[in-house]
C-alpha cells in the first residue's frame, strides 16, 4: 500500500469495515491466507483521503480447462483459467470478468484431477441485447471417466426469451441425481447471429459466459 503524500499514515481493515486511525497500521506487505475484503485511508495532520477498497478471494481450483474454442482476446474474462476461478461478472459487461465469444460455441472440458461424485454443474451467462450479447439457445452437459468418451448428456434449453431488455444474468443448471466422473464437458450454443428484429440483424452476436461452478461430494 502507498500514498502519493510521504509522511501520511495508512490504517487499514480486513473484515470489510471502514477504517479510521484506529484501525491496523500499515508499515509493510500483508498476507492474506484467507478471502478478504481490504479497506485503506491515509490520514495525515487530521486530513484523510478518501477509503479504497479490494476484494481478494482465495482461489480453490476445481481442477483444469481444456478449452476446444476460442474466446476473443477483447473479451477474455482473465484469460484460459477465467471459468474457473471463482470470479463472477456483474450486469456490465465491460468491467472484465465476463469471457466472450463472437458468434462461436463455447467448448470446455474440466478435469477434476480424479473420480468424483457431481450433484450440480452450472454455468453463468449473461444477456444484454442492446450490446448484441444473447444468452445461448441451449448448454450441454456431459460426463467422462476418459476424456474422450462423453454420455450422460443433459440439455438445458433457454427460456429467456432474446427480446427481454436489459442486462439480464442467469446460471444453466443440473441439479439431479449425483453421478460420478472425472471429466465435465460443457458446451453452451451461440444465437449465431442477431435476430431479424434486432438493430443489428444479421450481425455477429456473442455469447457471454463468467463460471462454471460444480459441486462434488
Amino acid at each position: 500500500l502507498g500514498c502519493v503524500v510521504k509522511d501520511a499514515k495508512i490504517f487499514y481493515t480486513l473484515d470489510g469495515n471502514d477504517p479510521d486511525r484506529n484501525s491496523l497500521s500499515y508499515s509493510s506487505p500483508i498476507w492474506l491466507r484467507q478471502s478478504s475484503i481490504m479497506k485503506a485511508i491515509a490520514i495525515r495532520e487530521g486530513k484523510k483521503s478518501k477509503i479504497v477498497s479490494s476484494e481478494f478471494i482465495k482461489k480453490a481450483s476445481i481442477g483444469k480447462i481444456i478449452l476446444n474454442s476460442k474466446y476473443s482476446q477483447q473479451y477474455t474474462g482473465g484469460g484460459d483459467d477465467a471459468l474457473i476461478d471463482g470470479l463472477r461478472g456483474g450486469s456490465d459487461f465491460r468491467l472484465g470478468a465476463w469471457q466472450g465469444y463472437e458468434h462461436n460455441n463455447l467448448d470446455a472440458i474440466i478435469d477434476l484431477g480424479s473420480q468424483k461424485v457431481i450433484d450440480r454443474v452450472a454455468l453463468g451467462c449473461l444477456q444484454d441485447n442492446n450490446s448484441w450479447i444473447f444468452f445461448p439457445i441451449q448448454v450441454e452437459f456431459s460426463l467422462s471417466n476418459d476424456g474422450k468418451n462423453f454420455s450422460s448428456s443433459i440439455n438445458i434449453d433457454n427460456p429467456v426469451s432474446p427480446q427481454e431488455s436489459g442486462a439480464i444474468l442467469r446460471e444453466f443448471e443440473v441439479s439431479s441425481s449425483p453421478r460420478s466422473a472425472r471429466f465435465i464437458r460443457v458446451v453452451a450454443k451461440n444465437i449465431g447471429v442477431c435476430p431479424p428484429w434486432h438493430r443489428g440483424a444479421g450481425g455477429k452476436a456473442w455469447l457471454f459466459v463468467d463460471e462454471i461452478i460444480i459441486s462434488t461430494k
